[in-house]
């Protein structure tokens, strides 16, 4: 038995071809790239002292929408050894946001705009909160809120003194 070509058949292989071979030409003529076309440098011609430039009008930026401020986040950065960190949100009996360690380099963010931390190895910590500088160094182990406006003290109370038994 013999199988016949359909006139619809060959008419949709004809189709297929046409635009493989298009397709073939728009690849060639983007240089067998799909990228956009590859800007050209030219050399614009030395100004001689005699030739004054035109000053070119330079139009006003304009924004699109108005500025918005970033939402606050306090980052840690460690700088020098290790410091063991407790960010608690808003208070002292506040939600953990983070409890650790941070090693050198280590970065750790956390959103929001009041925090209660307790640090150990401040000087080994660059503190930011939202673009403001944050310094813990004289807070070792005591609670403090930091907040936009700054840092405050929470107790001051020496921790219990430790029984031997």
């Amino acid at each position: 038995m013999q199988s016949r070509l359909h006139t619809g058949d060959a008419l949709f292989v004809a189709v297929v071809c046409c635009f493989a071979i298009g397709l073939f030409a728009a690849w060639a003529l983007h240089g067998f790239s799909w990228t956009s076309a590859h800007p050209h440098k030219t050399a614009a011609p030395p100004a001689t002292v005699a030739q004054k430039r035109p000053r070119a009008l330079v139009p006003r930026r304009t924004r699109a929408n108005p500025r918005r401020h970033p939402s606050p986040h306090l980052t840690l950065v460690g700088t020098g050894g290790a410091s063991w960190v407790s960010v608690r949100a808003g208070s002292p009996t506040g939600r953990t946001l983070y409890e650790g360690l941070i090693s050198p380099s280590q970065h750790v963010s956390v959103p929001g705009a009041r925090f209660v931390i307790r640090v150990q190895g401040g000087g080994n910590l660059d503190a930011v909160l939202g673009r403001r500088q944050v310094h813990l160094t004289p807070y070792e182990m005591q609670d403090v809120l930091v907040t936009a406006g700054g840092v405050r003290l929470l107790s001051s109370a020496p921790p219990p003194p430790v029984v031997a038994s």
